[in-house]
């Protein structure tokens, strides 16, 4: 409930907004005069709707402490991912835009979800994400006696999205405590499919290599300037 004072005699237009879950309402012809200085307006915010994700095993038995991502179709990540406390969490500010989740616990990751939309107006949707194992591309650098080269490394999937961005905060502790090499990085857990490593140098230089991945635990990855 809100009060709003100081208003001249004159014809307003008010609006409202929820600021979770989105929503908005307007109400005009609210008329304030000398014969009535006060009234009473209501409002009904629908706001949009909002997703269930639960994530689980091959067996299907839901698996607690997972994190989820999201991103657009394009492959930009839509924030940080969100870490579960449970082995399901909702989410209440969904993009407006169509968006993709993918799921990740210790070695196991989720298939991407088919693109989603933003659930109706007030209502809950609900998506399942089982659980598979992933790898890890250990990647590293060289220059051509073989020795490490410093380069910036990107891992994209056949549809150009990028899966070198997607940090935990158990991999920004990782990097943390074990330092970070411009030579060697670690990526993953990623799902079977086909991959493009690519790698960067500071003068511009670059080296790819399609990489195949069909569940194995580690791949290590050599790219050679």
């Amino acid at each position: 409930r809100f009060l709003i004072t100081g208003l001249r005699p004159d014809t307003y237009t008010i609006q409202v907004t929820r600021k979770r879950g989105g929503g908005t309402a307007a109400q005009g012809g609210i008329v304030i005069s000398a014969a009535h200085p006060h009234r009473e307006v209501h409002f009904q915010l629908k706001g949009q709707g909002a997703l269930l994700v639960i994530v689980v095993d091959a067996q299907g038995v839901p698996v607690p402490g997972a994190i989820v991502f999201l991103r657009t179709e394009s492959g930009s990540l839509l924030g940080p991912g969100t870490e579960f406390t449970t082995n399901e969490t909702t989410f209440e500010e969904v993009p407006a835009q169509p968006f993709t989740i993918i799921a990740r616990k210790g070695a196991r990751t989720s298939l991407e979800s088919a693109p989603m939309r933003v659930p109706a107006a007030d209502s809950l949707g609900r998506l399942t994400l089982p659980l598979t194992e992933g790898t890890m591309l250990e990647i590293t650098s060289i220059d051509g006696q073989g020795r490490n080269h410093s380069a910036t490394v990107t891992v994209q999937d056949a549809e150009g999205r990028d899966w070198s961005t997607m940090l935990s905060l158990e991999d920004l502790e990782h990097l943390r405590t074990r330092g970070f090499s411009s030579s060697q990085s670690r990526t993953g857990p990623l799902p079977p499919g086909i991959y493009e490593v690519r790698a960067t140098n500071l003068a511009g230089e670059v080296v790819r290599k399609s990489v195949t991945l069909q569940g194995e635990t580690d791949v290590q990855v050599e790219l050679k300037f």
